[in-house]
């Protein structure tokens, strides 16, 4: 197998972090964002539509796969923490095992 630049957005959010990662200038090979609530993964799409390196994953990393409440999904400080809520919304949203991802889709001489 051949050596590839692979960028890991965790917390994919609106996609800024994204859309700095497909500049040419990184020269990533392959994109992947992961981002549990669902208005933040529909933004996401967008830029998946526009560059076939992206991927979007609607579910955030765990140590195993679950499915978590999300407070204040949408927003900076959204966490699974109740604590961290400051305007009390809620989302129910996957999680998965994230080292059982990184096996399945990184390779041993992957640039990560």
């Amino acid at each position: 197998m051949t050596e590839r630049r692979v960028y890991l957005d965790v917390g994919g959010y609106i996609g800024e972090t994204v859309a700095v990662a497909t500049q040419p200038r990184w020269a990533f090979d392959r994109i992947w964002t992961f981002e549990p609530t669902a208005g933040c993964v529909a933004k996401l799409r967008e830029l998946e539509r526009g560059d076939s390196r992206v991927t979007v994953v609607p579910a955030g990393w765990w140590s195993s796969d679950a499915e978590m409440e999300i407070y204040d999904p949408g927003t900076l400080h959204a966490s699974v923490e109740a604590a961290a809520s400051r305007h009390g919304k809620l989302e129910r949203c996957q999680f998965i095992d994230a080292a059982a991802w990184m096996a399945e889709h990184i390779n041993a001489d992957d640039r990560v």
